[in-house]
């Protein structure tokens, strides 16, 4: 049995995120109260497709850093080549090519500003990655997030 905040779930009636991506899926979204990273490398180490994927990426401490980093840093290695990451309220914090870091400024200030007792600032982040088999949807989302940003401070 593992237990969630809403409901308890037996081990044998759970499903597999390999028995539901397959090829054809164009988004995995994830939002698991803190257990996003763990399920998302469990699930990249296991699967063949590689869709875009949305999580909600919680840092409170160095163990969870961690996690997010060797998280970032296998989808990197599967392919995975941009990120676009905002708060939970939508305002963009960074979005790029993943490189050498792999986010780890990003994820140091998410914990500093918990450490400064401020998460109402930054308490998780919304974290989009896309495979490079899918650049123009990089493309795509950047250019509408940018164009959405524009128009709310011309109002």
């Amino acid at each position: 049995m593992i237990d969630s905040k809403s409901v308890s779930i037996p081990v044998n009636q759970q499903i597999s995120l390999r028995d539901v991506v397959k090829e054809n899926t164009g988004l995995l979204k994830i939002d698991c109260d803190g257990q996003d990273t763990t399920i998302l490398r469990n699930f990249l180490r296991n699967t063949e497709f590689f869709p875009t994927i949305y999580f909600e990426n919680t840092i409170v401490d160095i163990p969870s850093l961690i996690n997010s980093q060797e998280t970032v840093e296998l989808a990197f290695t599967l392919g995975y080549q941009f990120a676009i990451i905002a708060r939970s309220d939508g305002l963009l914090i960074w979005a790029g090519q993943l490189g050498v870091e792999h986010l780890c400024d990003v994820f140091w200030m998410q914990l500093n500003v918990r450490k400064m007792h401020r998460p109402d600032l930054l308490y998780h982040t919304d974290v989009l990655l896309i495979h490079s088999k899918d650049a123009n949807k990089y493309k795509n989302v950047i250019t509408e997030i940018r164009k959405d940003q524009n128009s709310n401070l011309e109002k």
